[in-house]
């Protein structure tokens, strides 16, 4: 079948499972990934000339011009997300505070105080942001007002412990608030967090599971859940948590490079061709996704395909030593041994000491008959403690 009609399909396929943000947004995130700041900047305002009712856009702008210090700018795109998230409002109060403008803070921050489940106070109070207020009247006098119900006095009791380690009182703590307020997703969150601090992964779990059944977008939870996996190098199950993460964020398409990177740790090379080959859809920039790519279609025995894949990370960037030794161990695959040489010494000038790649020069050197530059490789690959290469070094290199 055509390549280009494989493509096709995949994207079709991929798009059916998924809901589909606007491709300029997609397109925006990939900017920031490459670290190209003003495309993701002009990308997210077209986004919006076509659509202004996009909150995931507007809050991506916001924190750009905040990451670059343009607070009035920063401002003007938190205020235009109120509608869609009041919480802002104490991100607003952070950008004035950086403007030196207390009144604006002092405004802004009794519109977040009025929410519920909110920072705790002590965490407001001591936010260096904030600092310069203390001997500001109108800053100690809205502190004479309880803004806070009991809930969230616990929580705030939580974070305290939570940020002093004191792991053991922090479980107790939340425990005890669950036999209160049942199912509450932002302790089931915490009692997540507290666990995995213990590394009860499995309680960890737990939590993170009945909290995703209540609120299956859970981002914070799915993303916890990666690093527990990660800790565990279970490959598998962190490829399908990067794929929930997509599905609750379809703009940030990076989660499906991630899940590439597993799917191929995990030997489900078929996933990992057919994830990497929908990202490359969108972004074609990228030479480590090239680089997954090749990967992928060398482990199914694709040969030809994995080396147009990892010639194409090479010529994005070919300071990656593995992928000259990937592609020459596909060259010797293919019986192509001068090719497969030439890669494997490139791969070797950038980074010499590799025994992997002394023992694959040797085994071409071999089938080239030359026998004593491969018992040389093998001998030097078994220095480095590949020890494969001694089973070829006591067969061929007895006397050599």
């Amino acid at each position: 079948m055509n390549n280009k009609i494989i493509i096709i399909i995949l994207v079709l396929s991929f798009k059916c499972v998924f809901s589909q943000p606007p491709i300029k947004l997609i397109k925006a995130h990939l900017a920031l990934l490459h670290k190209d700041t003003m495309l993701a900047i002009n990308l997210l305002e077209d986004t919006l000339k076509e659509n202004p009712n996009q909150p995931e856009t507007i809050r991506i702008l916001a924190n750009i011009y905040n990451k670059k210090k343009q607070y009035s700018k920063s401002i003007e795109y938190y205020k235009n997300l109120l509608s869609f998230d009041k919480t802002v409002s104490y991100q607003i109060a952070l950008s004035y505070a950086l403007l030196n403008n207390p009144d604006s803070v002092i405004f802004w921050l009794k519109e977040y105080l009025k929410l519920e489940n909110k920072i705790p106070e002590n965490k407001i109070r001591t936010q260096a942001e904030f600092l310069f207020l203390n001997k500001n009247k109108l800053w100690n006098d809205l502190w004479k007002q309880n803004w806070f119900n009991d809930f969230e006095m616990r929580l705030g009791e939580i974070e305290y412990l939570y940020e002093k380690k004191e792991i053991n009182e922090l479980i107790e703590t939340i425990e005890k608030a669950l036999t209160t307020y049942k199912q509450n997703q932002v302790l089931l969150f915490w009692r997540a967090k507290a666990y995995f601090e213990a590394n009860n992964y499995k309680e960890s779990l737990k939590s993170i599971e009945l909290l995703l059944k209540i609120n299956q977008n859970h981002e914070e939870a799915l993303q916890l859940k990666t690093q527990i996996f990660e800790l565990q190098m279970n490959y598998k199950k962190l490829a399908e948590s990067y794929i929930q993460l997509y599905k609750v964020q379809p703009y940030n398409i990076y989660w499906i490079y991630l899940a590439t990177i597993q799917y191929n740790n995990s030997n489900l090379y078929k996933q990992a061709l057919e994830s990497i080959k929908y990202y490359l859809t969108y972004d074609t920039l990228f030479d480590r996704a090239y680089y997954q790519a090749g990967l992928a279609a060398k482990n199914l025995k694709q040969y030809k395909l994995a080396i147009e894949y990892f010639t194409k990370a090479i010529n994005i960037n070919s300071g990656f030593s593995e992928t000259f030794y990937e592609r020459g161990c596909c060259y010797y695959e293919m019986n192509n041994l001068e090719n497969a040489f030439n890669d494997l010494c490139m791969a070797m000038d950038l980074k010499a000491m590799q025994g992997k790649y002394f023992y694959q020069r040797g085994l071409i050197n071999f089938a080239m008959n030359k026998s004593i530059a491969a018992c040389r490789d093998f001998e030097r690959a078994k220095q480095l403690g590949f020890i494969k290469a001694e089973s070829y070094i006591q067969r061929y290199c007895s006397g050599k």
